[in-house]
């Protein structure tokens, strides 16, 4: 899974693949937000920090650590994830391909996209085909009642999809926890499993 943000603590953190969990500054990674727990790691590291404020700069947040303030940091947690999500969401764009009124050049061009060398990860939920592709910020999304509809066979585009050489199925159940956190923005759930 792709990590969503840093979590840069000493003590032990349930990580539910989402996060890049490190004690020292060196294993970061860039571009993402970051979470600093404990007041001692954040005085240390970030001398410029408030004991107030959370938000140390755009990228970096800080929250007290267990044994220091437990019930601030899970609501700071919360907080933070709700972020580290909207931030991931809006540096992607969904687009849906409606079969119906999708050129016949776009629909080629899209099968044509399925069986091509880039690397793909895709997932199926609700009869919804959503397909990320890597590098690109991209997420497509088919309706597989549509595909029906407009009178393809279903099996056909299956063996389709499997044939292309680098598509990557999501096989393992989504946590519902994570399902529901994503709400109606489910397409994301192919960037966050791509690798």
């Amino acid at each position: 899974m792709k990590s969503i943000a840093n979590i840069l603590t000493d003590g032990l953190f349930e990580n539910d693949g989402l996060y890049n969990v490190v004690k020292e500054p060196s294993g970061l990674i860039r571009g993402i937000p970051t979470l600093v727990i404990g007041w001692e790691k954040t005085r240390v590291l970030y001398p410029e920090a408030s004991i107030i404020e959370w938000k140390i700069d755009d990228d970096t947040y800080w929250t007290w650590g267990n044994r220091e303030r437990r019930e601030v940091q899970e609501r700071d947690l919360v907080r933070f994830r709700k972020i580290a999500f909207g931030r991931m969401i809006s540096s992607l764009k969904y687009v849906f391909l409606n079969v119906f009124t999708a050129t016949d050049t776009t629909i080629g061009s899209f099968m044509k996209s399925l069986s091509d060398k880039r690397k793909k990860t895709i997932y199926i939920f609700n009869n919804m085909v959503y397909i990320y592709y890597e590098g690109n910020p991209n997420i497509i999304g088919v309706s597989l009642y549509d595909v029906e509809y407009a009178g393809m066979d279903i099996k056909k585009f299956f063996r389709f999809m499997y044939s292309g050489p680098n598509n990557m199925f999501i096989k393992e159940e989504i946590p519902y926890k994570l399902r529901n956190e994503l709400k109606n923005r489910v397409y994301v759930i192919p960037y966050i499993c791509s690798e």
